[in-house]
């Protein structure tokens, strides 16, 4: 063989695998394209005080039906001639937890309530997976929300007062900030979008969050839906274009059928990447298998539905997923009752799902709009939920209203079931369903869900019992009620393995500031232990206390109980080698969030107050001349006492608190404390006291304490040598005072 010959087999034989190396890429990259994710939380907050998917389901099952007249003091009176309708209502739309997520008053007052629904729901959506929120920082966690109506704008527009508006007020009425401010409070910096395409908003956000997994921009993705009725005139424009039924109720697919009901609340999904949830061991509630978008376009009215285009996006999703039509056996459909619209959606879903389909075998259909009203952008999602947990359960939940058939379809004929009872899911084969949200501007969606194989992850307890169950959170309001919460959970739920339990408490909750912490062997004991702490009982085995720093860590090897004591004084717990890979991550309670009102009121005289004003402090601030007075007459060795109380009376003035709601040993960030806030504190300050004050001691975790020592160092500087001048500070006026000891600080 001549070396010319040789070297051109070498070369064929390298051009070889360099083509089949490419062919394993392109594979590899179709197989992700189309690879299925994982919803591993869920979190909700939703009418009738439903907070977490086990009561949601319940409210499913049970056929719940939330709508219910308007609550007296969510809207003025609008002089409308006709009574505006009933339905789904939040009940408290404007309770927030806003020191929890370090947002000031003054300016939670103005955020659109829609934004603060999203902050919480998005919190407990992850704590719902088993994972500790605070571990997500810096992560490339994407944030997706569907979010459509501006009516807290409208709101502050025709309530606010001019004087009032802030910089707080731009950010907190754009419907783009609110997966923005999710992001932000949660440290995520995957990507982050709001999309606004109305009733289908949220579920094209799935479909964008499934597209951006796959594309390996994120490996877990933050999907949420919000609605709010804060403004009656959406609700009577809606009403005025005949859209609106006159009871509130979706009586979707039936005769009765005579347009919607609205309703609100939030919902959240959080989607794993299939190698990132088997990875981290996260439990599969459901696998979104594929989905697709599309426009109705050219059609007889904007608010017309298109038929063909609806088959068309069904189709697309299920070659998206790579599933047959055939083996889908459970659709929630769009259906808000209407009927015209109805028809349309049931005739596209035989014509796709119902070719071929054995008479034995039906298509169910259902819509949770019949139980909730029409949650607008957040309604997708809230199907998306529906049908995960029936897929849980392996029972399709009752659709309500439907006592006679819309009689404008030939249901004989069609391959179509409409469940009017629980009912059980056929086990045989994969559970596979499709969700379905439409746009009355034309966008469609369609997402293929189907029940995961079940995770068998084993509990590997590296030692014998007893186990610490830690539990922190902000306040001890907060602390109690999360206790109490952890013990009926664990009570009603008493064979889940403790040591799964601990463990998911352990490595799923974020520390705070106030917590508890119980040594158990088994549930029902640790139940019995978190009841005790919530009454304010101290049995054995139980423990509580404050967090504070630089507290001692356990040694090695320590007991249980000494672990427990070191973590409640705020030691340092190396959880992950008391609880190492893998283990069950358990849906276990998500944080109870200590809600205040906040509300801009009515202007109109007849108009009910809300429950509670954020109004600022009623404690008036001393005098600056008085104070510079004091501080020149008074010891050293007292002067940061005086000022740490000036200090806490400017920052409640700023925050619109009481002085006595601040602690001087927390940060100043921990109470919302911005930029612009520090801003706002250092020009008192200065004011009052003729002191600069450089940003970072007001702002890079500053206690107020912190920022009354630096006051103090100032004030001493300043005051070198100026005895005299000092003496006549209380004769000065408040800008003459604040010049003479610039000047002196200037001198030295």
């Amino acid at each position: 063989m001549s070396e010319e010959y040789r070297e051109l087999m070498q070369q064929a034989v390298r051009e070889l695998r360099r083509a089949r190396e490419r062919i394993a890429e392109l594979e590899r990259r179709d197989a992700a394209r189309h690879s299925p994710a994982a919803v591993v939380g869920i979190g909700c907050r939703l009418p009738g005080g439903i907070e977490d998917p086990e009561a949601l389901w319940r409210f499913f099952a049970g056929g719940g039906d939330a709508i219910a007249p308007a609550p007296g003091d969510r809207w003025p009176p609008t002089g409308a001639s006709e009574a505006t309708p009933p339905g789904a209502f939040l009940d408290d739309a404007y309770g927030f937890d806003a020191q929890f997520f370090r947002i000031a008053p003054r300016e939670a007052r103005l955020v659109d309530p829609q934004q603060r629904l999203l902050l919480e729901v998005a919190h407990a959506t992850i704590e719902h997976a088993g994972i500790a929120p605070h571990t997500l920082r810096g992560s490339n966690t994407g944030v997706f929300v569907g979010i459509s109506t501006a009516d807290w704008l409208q709101h502050l527009t025709q309530h606010l007062p001019v004087d009032e508006i802030d910089g707080a007020s731009g950010p907190g009425t754009n419907p783009c900030a609110a997966a923005g401010r999710v992001s932000f409070a949660l440290g995520l910096e995957g990507p982050s979008v709001a999309i606004n395409t109305a009733c289908s908003s949220s579920l094209v956000a799935l479909h964008l969050a499934l597209q951006s997994l796959r594309a390996g921009e994120c490996e877990l993705a933050l999907v949420l839906g919000v609605n709010a009725m804060l403004s009656p005139w959406t609700t009577l424009t809606f009403q005025r274009a005949g859209m609106l039924a006159a009871d509130g109720r979706c009586k979707t697919f039936a005769a009765a059928a005579d347009g919607y009901g609205r309703g609100e609340g939030a919902i959240g999904v959080l989607l794993a990447a299939g190698p990132a949830a088997l990875r981290e061991h996260l439990r599969r509630h459901a696998e979104v298998l594929g989905s697709a978008t599309n426009q109705d376009g050219a059609t007889a009215g904007l608010t017309v539905p298109n038929g063909p285009a609806q088959q068309r996006v069904l189709r697309a999703a299920l070659a998206d997923a790579g599933v047959a039509a055939n083996d889908v056996s459970y659709v929630e459909a769009h259906g808000t009752g209407t009927l015209l619209g109805d028809p349309i959606e049931l005739q596209a879903l035989a014509a796709v799902y119902g070719a071929g389909r054995a008479a034995d075998e039906p298509l169910w259909v259902g819509s949770g709009k019949t139980n909730f009203g029409h949650l607008e952008a957040a309604a997708g999602l809230l199907g998306v939920v529906k049908t995960v947990l029936q897929l849980e359960h392996g029972t399709i939940a009752p659709h309500l209203h439907f006592t006679a058939p819309n009689p404008h379809l030939p249901w004989s004929e069609l391959p179509l079931r409409v469940p009017q009872q629980c009912t059980e899911w056929s086990p045989g084969g994969r559970r596979i369903a499709g969700v379905s949200s439409f746009s009355f501007t034309g966008t469609n969606a369609h997402v293929l869900l189907a029940a995961p194989a079940r995770d068998t992850v084993p509990v590997t307890a590296p030692t014998p019992p007893p186990y610490v169950l830690p539990l922190a959170a902000r306040t001890p309001a907060a602390l109690r009620c999360l206790c109490a919460r952890w013990a009926r959970h664990l009570a009603a739920h008493a064979t889940l393995p403790f040591y799964a339990v601990a463990a998911t408490a352990a490595r799923g909750r974020s520390p705070q500031r106030c917590r508890a912490a119980v040594v158990a062997a088994q549930t029902s004991e640790a139940a019995e232990l978190l009841q005790a702490i919530a009454d304010g009982r101290r049995e054995p085995g139980t423990c509580t206390g404050t967090a504070v720093a630089d507290a001692a860590a356990p040694a090695a090897g320590a007991p249980a109980a000494a672990v427990a004591e070191a973590f409640v004084r705020g030691g340092t717990i190396a959880w992950h080698e008391r609880y190492p890979d893998p283990f069950p991550r358990l849906p276990l309670p998500t944080y109870t969030f200590q809600r205040s009102t906040f509300q801009v009121p009515f202007t109109a005289a007849s108009a009910a107050p809300p429950a509670r004003q954020v109004d600022g402090p009623t404690t008036p601030a001393p005098g600056a001349t008085t104070l510079r007075a004091r501080l020149a007459a008074v010891a050293p060795g007292e002067r940061v006492a005086m000022l740490a109380g000036h200090v806490r009376a400017a920052c409640a003035r700023i925050l619109r608190l009481e002085p006595g709601e601040l602690r001087d040993d927390e940060p100043l960030l921990d109470y919302g404390f911005d930029s612009m806030r520090a801003v706002e504190l250092a020009t008192r300050l200065e004011h009052d006291l003729g002191l600069s004050m450089p940003f970072a001691d007001l702002i890079d975790g500053a206690t107020m304490q912190d920022v009354a020592a630096a006051i103090d160092a100032r004030w001493a500087a300043a005051a070198q040598g100026q005895e005299d001048l000092l003496r006549h500070i209380a004769a000065m006026s408040d800008d003459e005072a604040a010049r003479a000891l610039r000047e002196a600080g200037d001198d030295d």
